[in-house]
């Protein structure tokens, strides 16, 4: 409302719980309004997306995160969980929930992505995934196996296109996972991010589906849950 730039604060893995749903509420107060339920390996809460052998989703414990997080008015992120863990998340949740920074698997088959039928049951709740743009997200190794180390802009909004048309435009927003990739990004950082606007203008995005995959739909979300 100042013009300024804004952030929430959030969590990502459940290990910082320590096993104690209090430590939930005391993270509340001090202003977290979103956590991941796991990163990539098993916590109290759920096996993350390196255990997926297992085929194991939420615990009892994780369970009961999910609901205190839903009463508190927390963002519950599902980015990192294994199927297992998204579709006990997607079972019990009666708020929108979000994939902070996952894409869409049929066109890039790293696990951490999401396959058609979780984007139609995230659009169908209400909720989020934010592009994410690490390279290996986005495309498969090559024909030499070779993995990718480039993200362009024309990829993203490949999975974009592919989001809209399987869980509509309203279940699209921006991941990038700046922090925490090693790829080389076209836009280089954030502040070239005007090029990802036009890459999807280009590929045919109205400039109101821009403006809600850049901020509207995330908005819309911390308007309705925190």
């Amino acid at each position: 409302k100042q013009g300024r730039l804004s952030a929430i604060l959030s969590l990502e893995g459940g290990e910082a719980l320590e096993g104690e749903i209090a430590a939930l509420r005391m993270y509340h107060r001090l202003g977290v309004r979103l956590m991941t339920l796991t990163w990539n390996h098993r916590n109290a809460l759920a096996d993350g997306v390196a255990e997926r052998g297992t085929g194991g989703g939420l615990t009892t414990f994780g369970k009961a995160v999910v609901k205190e997080m839903e009463r508190l008015g927390m963002l519950v992120d599902v980015s990192h969980l294994t199927d297992a863990g998204f579709y006990d998340v997607a079972k019990m949740a009666e708020q929108p929930f979000v994939a902070s920074h996952s894409n869409a698997r049929a066109l890039a088959s790293h696990p951490r992505n999401l396959t058609d039928e979780m984007i139609r049951s995230l659009g169908e709740r209400g909720g989020v995934a934010g592009i994410n743009f690490c390279a290996s997200f986005l495309r498969d190794r090559d024909e030499e196996g070779k993995e990718p180390d480039h993200s362009y802009c024309r990829d993203m909004v490949a999975h974009m296109k592919h989001m809209k048309n399987t869980g509509g435009i309203g279940c699209i927003g921006l991941g990038t996972d700046f922090d925490g990739i090693g790829s080389i990004v076209e836009m280089k950082d954030c502040s070239g991010m005007q090029m990802l606007a036009e890459e999807m203008e280009k590929q045919g995005f109205t400039g109101s589906e821009i403006e809600a995959v850049f901020y509207k739909n995330v908005l819309r979300l911390y308007k309705e849950i925190l």
